[in-house]
């Protein structure tokens, strides 16, 4: 079992949860679009870092992946 199989379970299993997820993972891939498009380096690294956190960085690329909208990698570059 995975850890989005996990997460869309919670989300099933309260419909308050939905909304919960679907918004952490909208603030993530609006977090992830800043970072690309500023100019500054920094937050490239901070943002670097978060992500390489072991469980943190999974729990944020599962909430990603789960995200109302997406980022789309091609528009962006």
């Amino acid at each position: 079992m995975s850890l989005q199989d996990v997460i869309a379970y919670l989300m099933g299993a309260h419909p308050i949860a939905f909304y919960i997820v679907s918004g952490l993972g909208g603030l993530i891939v609006v977090a992830e679009v800043v970072v690309i498009l500023t100019p500054s380096k920094d937050d490239d690294s901070v943002w670097g870092r978060i992500k390489s956190i072991p469980i943190l960085g999974s729990v944020i690329s599962a909430l990603a992946e789960l995200a109302p909208i997406k980022k789309k990698e091609k528009l962006l570059k």
